[in-house]
């Protein structure tokens, strides 16, 4: 080959290599982050523990979504610094797409999703939501280990039974 020829085929490449760089950063086809690729979300899955029992809520109201993922800010995109805990998670965070693809992470505190930490704006929308689908105030976080309703027959002081009968 021709050093002329070499020389237009590396200024091609070169060209190429910009223009496809530029393409994949301007359509979003190869996200750079993760709260990019979790801001596609178009449903929002939430398990958590409620008055021991264990729930699923699935947010599927284009509204809620959009306001979920407005208040989900990647503060810190990787795992340094972030508290890791081998405990079961307080509650676990499911992302729906429109592919159909899934992405699940563990909420370990308010500001801790998966092994990102966020915004707490993000955990308070999130129990806002479900609090009002609940009818009642939740917290998500909330362990049943920490505030547990006690079972009828425990001991408890008298008036102060949550089952209601208070007559034993």
């Amino acid at each position: 080959m021709q050093p002329r020829t070499v020389l237009i085929v590396i200024v091609l490449m070169f060209l190429a290599a910009f223009a496809l760089r530029f393409a994949v950063v301007r359509y979003g086809w190869l996200p750079v982050s993760e709260e990019a690729v979790l801001k596609h979300a178009t449903a929002i899955t939430v398990a958590y523990t409620h008055r021991n029992a264990n729930k699923f809520l699935r947010i599927d109201d284009p509204a809620d979504v959009r306001a979920l993922l407005a208040a989900l800010h990647v503060q810190r995109d990787d795992a340094h610094g972030v508290y890791w805990s081998a405990r079961l998670p307080a509650a676990t965070i499911g992302f729906h797409f429109s592919s159909s693809h899934y992405r699940t992470h563990n909420m370990d505190g308010p500001n801790v999703l998966g092994g990102y930490q966020v915004d707490r704006a993000f955990y308070d929308k999130l129990n806002e939501i479900v609090s009002r689908k609940e009818g009642e105030p939740v917290d998500i976080l909330a362990r049943p280990w920490n505030n547990p309703v006690p079972l009828k027959g425990q001991f408890q002081p008298k008036g102060q039974n949550p089952i209601g009968n208070d007559d034993d």
